[in-house]
């Protein structure tokens, strides 16, 4: 079973995506706060969250600048990606996740490449939820949150006569704006979020008998979306990355 196939097998299996920034409910104290109706003992703040296990699926399409050292005029980089995905409570506030499937790379170049493996591995921190039980702009219950992650992601791109190997390094420290709209009764709770983002690519592109290295043109910038759970165990998302060029994301995630 080759590279190819077994990309397709995982992202069926688990549903395809990635991300642990793609995963989430709320957590024990605002579950507390919301149902019970009581005020909630300081140490529910970091109970967790009531699903342990989640899988999903992830689509982008992201867009970046890279160069070679000397290039003035950077290349167009294009990935289009499927991926699954397996997420995991190892701590109430820490989620690790891993993630497999497939990408499509266009480089730029005239060569016809092959959708080939990519794999990616990361972890989130949820390092602050405040509940705020009487907002001033709206009617319902609101919550403002501040989280961290981070990810590695590993890409290859085969053409004849050549090959491409990456490697991705990103982080992000987003705000969370949220509420739950209970009087609509059609979604359980919707939140938006935005902050500073980083995303370090490195690669080499093997030709014949040469090598060429290259990286971002530009590694840091802002990302920010939309988080929507219909159901506890349920949620959407789309996100939106801008560094030089955009990137655009959405997700669906399932929650045990």
């Amino acid at each position: 079973m080759n590279k190819k196939n077994i990309a397709s097998a995982v992202a069926l299996a688990v549903v395809a995506s990635c991300a642990v920034a793609q995963t989430g409910t709320e957590t024990a104290f605002q579950a507390y706060a919301y149902h019970a109706g009581a005020a909630p003992r300081p140490e529910y703040l970091f109970q967790g969250r009531p699903h342990a296990l989640s899988i999903g699926a992830q689509m982008e399409n992201q867009r970046r600048g890279v160069s070679a050292k000397g290039q003035i005029v950077p290349t167009d980089w294009k990935v289009r990606s499927l991926l699954g995905s397996v997420g995991l409570n190892v701590l109430p506030w820490v989620t690790i996740h891993g993630a497999a499937g497939e990408c499509d790379l266009d480089f730029g170049l005239d060569d016809n490449r092959d959708s080939d493996f990519m794999w990616a591995a990361g972890a989130q921190a949820r390092i602050v939820e405040y509940l705020i039980l009487d907002p001033p702009l709206a009617n319902d219950l609101c919550w403002l949150g501040i989280e961290a992650a981070a990810q590695y992601r590993n890409g290859t791109s085969e053409a004849v006569g050549s090959e491409i190997d990456w490697h991705e390094w990103r982080a992000a420290l987003t705000v969370h704006l949220g509420a739950r709209p209970e009087r609509f009764g059609f979604v359980n709770r919707v939140s938006v979020y935005a902050g500073p983002a980083y995303s370090g690519i490195s690669g080499e592109r093997r030709y014949s008998f040469t090598k060429t290295k290259f990286s971002e043109e530009q590694a840091y910038g802002l990302l920010g979306g939309l988080h929507v759970n219909p159901a506890d165990n349920f949620s959407f998302r789309i996100e939106l990355q801008r560094f030089d060029r955009t990137t655009l994301g959405a997700s669906l995630g399932f929650h045990f």
